[in-house]
């Protein structure tokens, strides 16, 4: 897939040193948690994004011309223990989360716009315990939701489950069993 560079992001391809870094967001309930591979901290579009340096890692992005779901592991590692609490009781499994690209200058400031590399979903969580803990989300595309099973009914407690107060379906079970009268 093609990207769109800005003028900035191309000037600073072209230096003798080359200052990348990879930053997640991540919606939760608690909060948006946005991370980066850097050291320190950077702003994007009024986010800090906090820097973990070498406790993350985030795997190869793949990118094909198929119809296919396709994903990114996160791992942040090095946690402490006592930290684990305010993981393991969040609710992650279907929250939005955003990988980018960007690059720094030599002052270590984030160059604008860096790139969208991937969006999608958190999937799972693998949580490896010791006297440090290790956290590996699983990230999915939305294609990986593609062939889930949609059960809806169009019933109207349905309805109310999804839209509680919409009552454009409460006749619905009436209407299966009323005659019809053509021609009269």
């Amino acid at each position: 897939m093609s990207r769109d560079l800005t003028a900035a992001t191309q000037t600073a391809l072209t230096d003798v040193v080359v200052r990348p870094i990879t930053m997640l967001l991540m919606e939760l309930d608690s909060g948006t948690i946005a991370i980066h591979s850097g050291v320190g901290s950077v702003t994007h579009d009024g986010t800090e994004y906090l820097g973990v340096g070498n406790f993350g890692h985030i795997s190869e992005i793949q990118e094909s011309n198929d119809v296919a779901p396709s994903g990114v592991k996160a791992t942040l590692s090095g946690i402490p223990s006592e930290y684990l609490s305010l993981v393991i009781g969040q609710h992650y499994q279907g929250r939005a989360a955003e990988v980018y690209i960007g690059l720094l200058n030599e002052d270590h400031t984030l160059i604008v716009d860096p790139a969208l590399a991937f969006r999608g979903r958190v999937d799972y969580a693998d949580i490896e315990i010791g006297e440090v803990a290790s956290i590996v989300l699983s990230i999915e595309s939305r294609l990986a939701d593609w062939e889930r099973p949609r059960i809806r009914r169009y019933t109207h407690e349905d309805q109310q489950a999804e839209f509680p107060g919409d009552m454009g379906l409460e006749f619905v079970a009436e209407m299966a069993e009323k005659p019809i009268v053509w021609g009269v």
